[in-house]
């Protein structure tokens, strides 16, 4: 019972990472030999087209708790559309993002969860009212071209209003883990496989070259992420990432930030940490991308004054695929 309690708001917050961390954007750009951003304007008429991503991720998580074990199974695939307009008066990239379609499936210790917004009736269940406030909230991205860095985030107030009011007991949850800065720094590391421009500036950049970027993921009480990805691209424009991660405890008082546990101390380690990214120089953005990644590690979480330890091990894949077409337009007609 302990263990369902903390992974069942582990369940969220890897679900909102998930949704907010696998990204790619797009914006204006005319030279096709070059590794430019491009957004396409058809007719003319300042009005960008918008593009498409699917997002899935498959993650298996085992938490060792005395002598029981407890697995979790969780399959995610989120549909996005994203809609470019003009840059702000600073020249800053201007993108909406919109959730329209979900699907999960999640197994923990066989209380199984599933979700389907795609299909016609998505059947009931505990989570189905957050899932239907994610596809009702819009949060428009105004990023730096020169570093891919967030300047701000329109709109992320008022998500956090929809999904506490679908979820209310997590409402401090949301406030803590989806605050402007943590939204920034859930979705800044997604375009750091695009060279910035000072890598591409280097006379030895053509086409090769590798370079390193760090980022920090601090969702309050759950606990701080340090990431440092390393990217190395190549002739085919296929750009290989190399990914290590490491987890430190948050010494924020959860219990006064709306959480039923308190991390006491814990380490988590990458195991592996690999994927590439594909870039196609003619749409300006990258086709598709994947990372595989397995965290190991230990736990010691208090829950009501009862401290437990825990051996937690997690691997995750995942896959975002962008497109032109409408994946779920495309679906209903087949």
């Amino acid at each position: 019972m302990i263990g369902r309690r903390w992974l069942g708001c582990f369940v969220l917050v890897t679900g909102l990472i998930g949704l907010v961390g696998s990204r790619a954007f797009v914006q204006a750009g005319d030279d096709k030999a070059k590794w430019e951003w491009k957004a396409f304007d058809k007719n003319k008429d300042k009005k960008y087209d918008p593009f498409y991503q699917i997002l899935s991720t498959k993650t298996n998580q085992t938490m060792k708790v005395a002598d029981m074990e407890i697995k979790q199974e969780q399959n995610q695939q989120f549909y996005v559309k994203w809609t470019p307009s003009e840059p702000d008066k600073d020249g800053n990239w201007v993108v909406t993002q919109q959730i329209i379609g979900v699907k999960m499936d999640i197994d923990i210790g066989g209380n199984k969860i599933t979700y389907d917004s795609t299909g016609q009736q998505p059947p009931k269940n505990p989570m189905s009212e957050f899932f239907d406030a994610l596809q009702k909230a819009e949060l428009k991205f105004y990023i730096k071209p020169a570093d891919f860095s967030i300047v701000k985030i329109e709109g992320a107030e008022e998500f956090r209003k929809k999904l506490s009011t679908a979820n209310p007991q997590n409402s401090k949850l949301h406030d803590n883990i989806l605050s402007e800065a943590s939204l920034k720094q859930m979705a800044e590391p997604t375009w750091q496989a695009f060279p910035t421009e000072k890598v591409r500036a280097e006379k030895e950049f053509k086409d090769k070259g590798t370079w390193k970027k760090t980022n920090t993921l601090d969702l309050g009480p759950i606990g701080i992420y340090d990431f440092t990805n390393t990217y190395t691209v190549g002739k085919d424009t296929k750009v290989t990432i190399e990914s290590d991660v490491e987890y430190k405890v948050q010494t924020k008082d959860a219990k006064k930030e709306g959480l039923p546990f308190v991390i006491k101390s814990g380490k988590l380690k990458t195991k592996k940490g690999e994927g590439y990214a594909q870039f196609d120089k003619d749409r300006g953005r990258f086709k598709d991308s994947k990372l595989d990644m397995t965290l190991e590690g230990d736990l010691s979480i208090d829950i009501g004054g009862m401290v437990t330890d825990v051996r937690l091990t997690q691997t995750q894949n995942s896959t975002v695929v962008t497109q032109d077409e409408n994946p779920l337009e495309k679906k209903k007609g087949q």
